[in-house]
C-alpha cells in the first residue's frame, strides 16, 4: 500500500469517526508575533509543573494563568500567527499540556493537531499528536481512548496503568503506521514505570 493510500485510510479513520469540533476563534486585537507560541508553549511547561507542586491557595491562580496562556494561542491562531505544521503542533502541545482545564482545552488541542496534518498529512509527528489529542478528548468526556497513548498514574498508591482502550478502534499496525508504539510495548513501559516506582 503507498504512502497516499495509507494517509488516506488514516485521515477516514479520524474524519469518519469523529464530529467536527468547532473552532473556538478570538478577536485579532494583538496579532503578536512569529515566536509567540514557542513562549507560550514554554511557559505552559513550567507553569503545569507549578500547579502539580503549589498548594491549593496557588494552584489556583496558577490554572487561571494556564487558562489565559490557551486562550492566547487561540487568539493567535484567530490572528493567523499560527499556520505551518510545526506551529499548530506546539499549539497542540499547549492544549494538551492544560488538559486539567477540562474538554474545552482538549477540544482546542485536538482541532490544532487535526489543522497540522491537514497541512502536511506526510509528517507522522503532527499525526501522533493529534491520536494523543483524540485520546485525551476520549478520557476528557469519560469515554475509552483508541490509539493506547494515555497512560495513568493513581494519587493515592501511586501505581500506573493505561487508560482504558476500546480495542475496535485501532489495530497495531496502525499504530506502527502513525509512528505509535503497539499495545505490548505501551504495557511494558507501564510495566517498567511500576517497577520505578516500587509498584507491583
Amino acid at each position: 500500500m503507498n504512502a497516499a493510500r495509507r494517509s488516506a485510510l488514516l485521515l477516514a479513520l479520524f474524519w469518519g469517526a469523529t464530529a467536527c469540533i468547532a473552532s473556538r476563534g478570538g478577536s485579532c486585537r494583538d496579532p503578536g508575533d512569529a515566536g509567540e507560541v514557542a513562549r507560550l508553549a514554554a511557559t505552559t511547561d513550567s507553569t503545569v509543573l507549578a500547579v502539580q507542586k503549589a498548594p491549593d491557595s496557588e494552584a489556583t491562580w496558577l490554572r487561571q494563568y494556564l487558562q489565559a496562556v490557551v486562550d492566547r494561542t487561540a487568539s493567535l491562531e484567530a490572528c493567523g500567527r499560527i499556520t505551518t505544521a510545526g506551529d499548530l503542533r506546539t499549539a497542540a502541545r499547549i492544549g494538551l499540556a492544560s488538559a486539567q482545564l477540562g474538554v474545552p482545552s482538549v477540544e482546542r488541542a485536538y482541532r490544532w493537531a487535526r489543522r497540522a496534518v491537514v497541512t502536511d498529512t506526510s509528517d507522522r509527528r503532527s499525526w501522533r499528536m493529534m491520536a494523543m489529542a483524540w485520546d485525551q478528548l476520549q478520557i476528557a468526556q469519560k469515554q475509552p481512548q483508541w490509539f493506547a497513548t494515555v497512560i495513568t498514574c493513581a494519587n493515592t498508591d501511586g501505581r500506573c496503568a493505561l487508560a482504558t482502550i476500546d480495542t475496535s478502534r485501532v489495530t497495531d499496525p496502525q499504530r506502527v503506521e502513525l509512528g505509535l508504539r503497539t499495545l505490548v510495548q505501551q504495557r511494558m513501559i507501564v510495566g517498567s514505570l511500576n517497577r520505578a516506582r516500587g509498584r507491583p
